[in-house]
């Protein structure tokens, strides 16, 4: 399979953040269609991936996502009514060029034990379902379980700030100019401004941000301590020192700055990959 399928050629702009979100959701799409190319050359490459279950279960993600047409924001049918892609001819394509060609043989299975049936309960949890138990019960699930679990949610994520972003986009479009030219009525480069449309208040804040320039300061502290004034009374002094240069440090030096130092730890974290899958997702 040589031929490369471009439903939509991305309009890079430098000037609309609506453009910019309309790329953006055009890479989505794009990263499927790359999806479902890798893996029917993989399956080309590799049969017997045929009965792994990490395959076949991307196969069905991919199967469900071209043909189920959904209209929920990241969605096939989203995307092509967001792109004015003609969602018929779009979808024959794709079936003609990928899906037919990775049509899922049946599982050669072998009979189920206890430790199967388990798993085959824990591939069923969905997010909705997880909300909805006990967290003793979560962390009794086994790796696999937790792994696509985690998948899941960070998919999710990543789909909720995609759409809060072209949301965001959006609003900043349709409010934008009139909240700017109130803010000049007003007399402020910054601060909030209230306006209504229909029956919905819109809360517009511009922050004010100031940025120190540090080499500026230390000359304007240094002036201030030449004078006798206390510097600490007009600016607020901090230490940092880099950890990388601290290790690097002969001992005797560190030993002068170790009473200063404090460890503590970050916040832990878990990265769950089923074993197998990093050919799938290379």
């Amino acid at each position: 399979m040589n031929k490369e399928i471009t439903l939509y050629q991305p309009q890079y702009s430098h000037t609309g953040e609506m453009d910019g979100a309309l790329n953006l959701w055009a890479a989505v799409l794009g990263q499927a269609m790359k999806d479902a190319r890798l893996l029917l050359k993989q399956a080309q490459r590799k049969p017997a991936l045929w009965q792994e279950m990490p395959f076949r279960q991307e196969v069905n993600r991919l199967q469900r996502f071209f043909r189920e047409r959904s209209m929920e924001v990241g969605g096939f049918g989203f995307l092509c009514d967001l792109l004015q892609i003609d969602i018929d001819k779009a979808a024959q394509r794709i079936e003609d060029e990928f899906l037919t060609h990775l049509k899922l043989p049946p599982l050669e299975r072998q009979p189920k034990t206890e430790d199967d049936r388990r798993e085959d309960m824990n591939a069923t949890i969905t997010l909705k379902q997880l909300q909805t138990m006990p967290l003793g019960d979560v962390a009794n699930l086994d790796g696999a379980a937790l792994a696509d679990l985690q998948q899941q949610a960070n998919a999710a994520l990543e789909r909720a700030k995609s759409a809060k972003e072209f949301l965001d986009g959006a609003i900043a479009r349709k409010y934008g100019d009139l909240v700017k030219q109130l803010r000049q009525e007003s007399g402020r480069d910054f601060g909030v401004v209230r306006l209504t449309d229909g029956d919905v208040q819109i809360t517009a804040d511009l922050p004010k941000r100031p940025q120190w320039d540090q080499k500026k300061l230390e000359g304007v502290v240094e002036r201030i301590k030449s004078s006798g004034e206390d510097a600490r009374e007009f600016v607020e002094i901090s230490y940092r020192v880099s950890e990388r240069k601290f290790n690097a440090w002969p001992s005797q030096i560190r030993q002068a700055f170790n009473d200063a130092r404090t460890i503590k730890p970050g916040k832990p974290s878990f990265k769950l990959m089923l074993k197998g899958c990093e050919d799938v997702a290379a």
